[in-house]
């Protein structure tokens, strides 16, 4: 982590408060977002024992040197015109740890939730539950033990839930595999006659693309005979896409209950993910790699040379989800540990789980969420979404009226990027237009809600993957086909099918009716993770006219 110049500085300052006085009294609004007012289950406690710790170590260390300033900022940081600046071990131990927020209060301003952004969990048993899952807006109940997780699965499969996530895969497939849905994806849906990579010249033309997409859904098409009706350099990008895409999905293996290790900690069930491979496993791999037999090591295993399937089954597993989809992810620092929630180093792979209890919701059942899953998997969460998309989604979500400069410097300093620093605005213009209309969000009003909720619900809600994942469940209730244009008077209807009116209300707090509307008909139902970079190795192989 970066070490943050400003909070150096000002933890000098022993009588300045976390928010300057002056700056917070002539706006308000830099008050609002900077100074410490939360306190956050779990968080907070965290941020408490790191300020404990810190001062534990400055009352040792000036015991032995007779003061805790003993390091020198500017060589710290390698700064010249802050040599003069002594820091204690204190101060760098409660400004560069993790999700932090303020150590004197244990409490959390607006802008320290922002960077913590409800990715990870401080140490300690919290670690047993990603923060993703402690700050998602519902509640399914506890985590549940073996037993109960038995007969839940049992009952489960007689209704046939294994049925209903294949079906779901399938319909989800489908998709994938229509020349719909990536022509849709080809185009610039911001700017659809201004053309982003050279490929997308193939498909400027809009009588065309209808008669490519009529020709590519005939049954046994080759590229001679795309090629005898100009369409060779579209088929062959489509045809890539759609292998890719199909090997992707075909690489879900069905299980009865996803892998995890179970333990019972004060009776409460407490499950964990089991890294795919170990830190040593993977050293050994890398060796063998790179010295062949000079390695000297034992041969790979036959498991060890199949790629591993992604497993696709139930969970007990339910505190604030019917399902979640797990990314593939390195594991091999203890910051990695703090940011994902794991116990163990080594590498995870790809994981797709629902729970049992999806029969019993009143809004959702197993196929809808299993195409919300899926659709998670398909863009990698929100890694693999293209650029164009992400920007279109964007652009239909709420915009504060103008940006405060002193908020901008401050944001600034605190090391944000620009593109976060937008993420951060954007989540502040959601809660605005909610607090304004007083907005009704499941069942209550906004302004019953507090701060801390508003902001965890804006900040699951909004994110573009979820978006992606409920418009999709949109289209499976709808039963529309790719290129089917939906209306005002489908989503009118669509309040009373219970698999997509909680999705539908959802995508509506963050975007609006007309904006759901547009996102439907604009957006690709799918946004292939490889899609981007096969546009882009186009750019290479063929001629730049840029």
């Amino acid at each position: 982590m970066p070490l943050n110049e400003s909070r150096f500085i000002n933890r000098g300052k022993q009588e300045q408060s976390p928010v300057d006085e002056d700056l917070s009294k002539s706006n308000p609004i830099v008050e609002a977002v900077l100074k410490p007012r939360w306190n956050v289950p779990l968080l907070s406690k965290y941020t408490s024992g790191v300020g404990k710790a810190a001062k534990d170590i400055d009352k040792y260390v000036e015991k032995k040197a007779g003061t805790s300033k003993v390091i020198s900022l500017g060589a710290l940081l390698g700064q010249y015109s802050l040599y003069g600046k002594m820091i204690s071990p204190g101060d760098i131990m409660s400004t560069v740890t993790p999700f932090i927020g303020d150590v004197e209060t244990g409490k959390y301003s607006l802008l320290d939730l922002a960077l913590v952004g409800a990715e990870a969990l401080p140490a300690g048993k919290a670690l047993k539950k990603p923060i993703n899952k402690l700050l998602t807006p519902s509640a399914m109940g506890p985590h549940l033990h073996p037993k109960q997780f038995a007969k839940k699965v049992k009952k489960a499969t007689k209704k046939g839930i294994q049925k209903d996530m294949a079906e779901g895969l399938e319909w989800q497939k489908e998709w994938i595999n229509d020349p719909e849905t990536f022509v849709r994806q080809i185009r610039n849906p911001l700017n659809p006659q201004q053309p982003i990579t050279p490929i997308e010249y193939n498909f400027m033309n809009d009588v065309a693309n209808k008669e490519f997409i009529r020709l590519a859904r005939k049954p046994n098409m080759t590229r001679a005979k795309m090629k005898k009706a100009g369409f060779a350099k579209q088929w062959d990008a489509y045809k890539s896409y759609k292998d890719k895409m199909t090997a992707r999905f075909e690489n879900i293996e069905f299980v009865d209950e996803v892998p995890l290790d179970y333990k019972n900690v004060e009776g409460e069930a407490i499950y964990t993910h089991m890294p795919n491979e170990t830190t040593k496993e993977i050293v050994l791999k890398n060796v063998r790699k790179k010295l062949g037999h000079r390695s000297l090591l034992p041969p790979e295993s036959a498991s060890e040379t199949v790629p591993r399937k992604v497993k696709m089954g139930l969970t007990p597993e339910r505190k604030g989800t019917l399902g979640y989809y797990r990314g593939e992810k390195m594991v091999d620092t203890f910051e990695d540990k703090l940011k994902y929630g794991e116990d163990r180093m080594g590498k995870y792979d790809e994981m797709i789980a629902l729970s049992p209890d999806a029969y019993h919701h009143k809004i959702l059942g197993p196929k809808s969420t299993s195409v919300h899953e899926l659709q998670h998997y398909t863009t990698r969460g929100q890694d693999a979404i293209p650029s164009q998309v992400n920007s279109y989604i964007n652009s239909l979500k709420p915009k504060l009226k103008e940006s405060n400069p002193l908020i901008k410097e401050m944001v600034g300093k605190k090391g944000l990027t620009l593109k976060k620093e937008e993420a951060f605005w954007q989540l502040d213009a959601i809660i605005e237009k909610w607090k304004t209309n007083n907005t009704k969000i499941h069942g209550k009003r906004a302004r019953e809600y507090s701060d801390i909720e508003l902001i965890q619900n804006a900040s699951y809600y909004g994110k573009n993957t979820e978006i992606q994942a409920r418009l999709q469940q949109i289209r499976l209730a709808l039963n529309l086909k790719p290129g089917q244009k939906v209306t005002k008077e489908m989503l009118e209807k669509i309040k009373t099918v219970k698999q997509a009116s909680g999705p539908l209300h959802e995508v509506d707090l963050i975007i609006g009716r007309k904006n759901t509307i547009k996102a439907l008909n604009a957006l690709p139902a799918l946004v292939p993770m490889m899609v981007e970079e096969e546009l882009f190795n186009q750019w290479d192989k063929e001629d730049n006219i840029f």
